[in-house]
């Protein structure tokens, strides 16, 4: 078993609770105390024994590692297996903890998604825009609708949709059938609201004149925002959506004519602190501008978000050619935390590619 021997093996430690604080001229003493009890506390809700781990089915070891991302060697040793996982999965943590205690579960359930739309409201504010309109509503044959905002850029106008459900933040407890399921449908709720939302101001031209300034005609899509930590599953591809049951989403957008960004909450709030933050627009009119041809396959928006200020602003032509030459690149930052066993996948598909 792979983390039986890493945690057997290691030697020297990441972490040592063994360490002595130069504080200078107040009480060491009572800070220390302070910090110990602090430490403790926490240690005891991250990690695990080695015996422990080394108990567990190999089946439950994807799940320990997420629960308990410290192994405990000694008494004073311990060791962090996937260091760049340890703040990423920090949410699914305070999830497992929340969902012991049912009261607190049923508030968490009650709040979640609008405690999604309080820090999307913060992040949007961020970015340069001209004009930010939340929680819209209006009527139309008799009916009331709701948007969660209008978000107006200097090119373009977008309608933001934001979508919680459980299964979202606690997908590594669901099998993937069920997850893509549940991504899939919450993608679609969210872009036919925000479409209803766009023809409605396309039918008002009036209505988006005063609140863009501008031509009724400027370009419109709709950004979801999806609670939670799930990585992209959705590439704007036709034919590799198709490998993950995604391709609906491709003939929805053909459908409605309005382009589309999907993000998880997680990765636009680390977007929203690039130094290119005030590009947004320039990055999701790219990224949505290519529907179902798509060529860059990664694991999250962030990546994408690289690529395009990194590498597609430097060489447009490749890009250009992926597309021309129906390829699909996979691309791995450098940008955002070390994803080796992703490429090592990778290298591990292309080698038998070409052995095949």
């Amino acid at each position: 078993m792979l983390l039986e021997e890493y945690a057997e093996s290691f030697k020297r430690p990441f972490f040592s609770t063994n360490v002595d604080l130069s504080i200078g001229e107040i009480d060491k003493k009572k800070i220390i105390e302070k910090l110990s009890f602090e430490i403790d506390a926490v240690m005891k809700v991250l990690t695990i024994d080695v015996e422990d781990l080394i108990e567990e089915s190999y089946d439950k070891n994807e799940e320990i590692i997420i629960r308990y991302p410290l192994i405990k060697i000694n008494s004073d040793e311990v060791v962090i297996p996937f260091f760049d996982q340890l703040l990423r999965t920090t949410h699914l943590r305070i999830e497992k903890l929340i969902s012991n205690n049912f009261k607190l579960l049923n508030i968490d359930d009650l709040e979640k998604g609008k405690l999604a739309e309080k820090i999307l409201s913060a992040i949007l504010n961020d970015f340069e825009h001209n004009n930010y309109l939340q929680n819209v509503n209006y009527h139309e044959n008799g009916l009331s609708h709701e948007s969660d905002g209008v978000i107006v850029f200097n090119k373009s106008l977008w309608v933001v949709e934001v979508k919680s459900h459980p299964i979202l933040r606690n997908y590594w407890k669901h099998p993937l059938e069920k997850i893509i399921k549940c991504y899939r449908g919450k993608i679609i709720e969210a872009y036919e609201q925000g479409t209803a939302t766009l023809n409605f101001l396309n039918s008002k031209p009036e209505i988006t004149k005063f609140i863009s300034s501008k031509k009724h005609t400027i370009p419109k899509g709709v950004i979801v925002v999806l609670d939670g930590f799930l990585p992209t599953m959705f590439l704007h591809n036709e034919k590799f959506d198709s490998y993950n049951d995604m391709s609906q989403l491709d003939l929805k957008i053909k459908e409605k004519g309005f382009n589309c960004v999907v993000f998880n909450i997680v990765d636009l709030v680390s977007i929203s602190k690039q130094v290119e933050y005030d590009k947004f627009e320039d990055f999701i009119l790219w990224r949505s501008g290519y529907p179902g041809i798509f060529p860059i396959v990664s694991f999250d928006e962030r990546d994408q978000w690289a690529f395009y200020f990194d590498l597609y602003l430097k060489n447009k032509s490749s890009f250009e050619k992926a597309i021309e030459k129906e390829l699909f690149v996979f691309y791995i930052s450098r940008r955002f935390n070390s994803k080796d066993y992703l490429r090592k996948i990778i290298q591990s598909n292309e080698k038998q590619a070409d052995a095949n």
